[in-house]
């Protein structure tokens, strides 16, 4: 039988890629970072509906006592940011830490989080009572956060915490600059915003370990550079919305948001040619594809508001058909990195 650690180590992970709607208060701890995502916004959006993603996600295997995507309302995840990326690298580890989170998933149906309840009190390592509802805990060795509880919130709702926010996922336990960040990003199938000030060291600590893997680009170093300068950072994903990317960042002051705006300009700059080089080598086998592709690549754009920057990538018209078309493309494209390397998949040079 799988431990609860186990479990729950499954639980949040789905909930993290699949994963805070909650303002400043007085609560012992405070995001500030926080995620949302809303399985349904791609399922249902026009990309979702063509390519069957539903159909997909229902079909997917998952472990014993894990969610499926599909079965998910809504993912929020709130994180109070360490000094260092070191500290989530060590629960990917699977070493004991202070880290302060909390996971609250939201469930279609209580029949699908009673499954997931069910499960994991079925491999508790632990159990707490208090004020009438009971509290699961993971092995000490299971690599999760010291305190954490995994309960329930209500029949369609369970939460996973450390101790700073147990039984505060209700409300928005938010520093004052997420707060306010969170609230002027726009509703969107995926939505990330950090305060960037209390985040900062953080920040920081990314940005020096992606330099050392940007390939030591000068001007991709120079834009992660800007990084550490943004007082909020908002980012919106979207698959039904006019843009299916856009970044907002603003800066201190509008000196600082011009230093960001000139920086992100350059990053674009220096996108678009490389971007359309590679659209033209697949011209000649999806030419729609490609003119499509290119529309999105000629709409990319920074535009700079006071101290608000920000940085879309549009969704143009036609964008879905030109994805099921580039499918094919990319299914080729990775059995030739899989066996590129080992003299060709079967069937010949390359595999083709």
């Amino acid at each position: 039988m799988r431990s609860l650690g186990m479990k729950m180590s499954a639980f949040a992970a789905v909930a993290l890629l699949t994963a805070p709607v909650f303002a400043q208060s007085d609560y012992g701890a405070q995001a500030d970072v926080a995620i949302e995502l809303t399985p349904s916004k791609i399922i249902e959006s026009p990309l979702g509906k063509k390519m069957g993603f539903a159909e997909q996600l229902q079909a997917m295997p998952t472990p014993p006592g894990a969610p499926n995507p599909a079965e998910i309302k809504r993912v929020y995840v709130g994180l109070v940011a360490p000094e260092s990326a070191e500290k989530l690298e060590g629960i990917q580890a699977g070493e004991q830490n202070d880290l302060q989170f909390f996971v609250r998933v939201e469930f279609l149906t209580a029949e699908a989080a009673s499954k997931v309840m069910n499960q994991a009190i079925e491999d508790n390592s632990g159990e707490v009572e208090k004020n009438g509802k009971t509290y699961y805990s993971p092995p000490k060795d299971a690599g999760m956060p010291t305190g954490t509880t995994m309960y329930l919130v209500d029949d369609q709702t369970i939460a996973l915490t450390s101790d700073g926010f147990q039984d505060k996922t209700d409300g928005m336990p938010f520093t004052d600059a997420l707060s306010t960040a969170w609230k002027a990003a726009p509703d969107s199938a995926i939505k990330l915003s950090i305060d960037g000030v209390n985040a900062r060291a953080l920040i920081k600590s990314i940005v020096e370990q992606g330099k050392k893997n940007g390939g030591g680009n000068p001007i991709i170093a120079a834009v992660m550079d800007l990084f550490p300068t943004m007082d909020n950072i908002n980012l919106a994903i979207d698959l039904s919305s006019a843009d299916l990317i856009k970044l907002n960042m603003t800066g201190s002051d509008e000196d600082k948001a011009g230093d960001i705006n000139d920086g992100f300009k350059s990053l674009v700059t220096m996108a678009k040619p490389m971007a359309k080089g590679g659209l033209s080598m697949i011209g000649a086998q999806a030419p729609d594809a490609a003119a499509t592709l290119g529309k999105l690549v000629d709409g990319m754009g920074v535009k700079q508001e006071g101290k608000s920057v920000t940085m879309n990538i549009p969704r143009p018209e036609g964008f879905e058909d030109a994805v099921q078309e580039m499918v094919p493309m990319i299914q080729q494209l990775l059995v030739q990195m899989m066996f590129g390397g080992m003299g060709g998949a079967p069937g010949g040079p390359g595999g083709f």
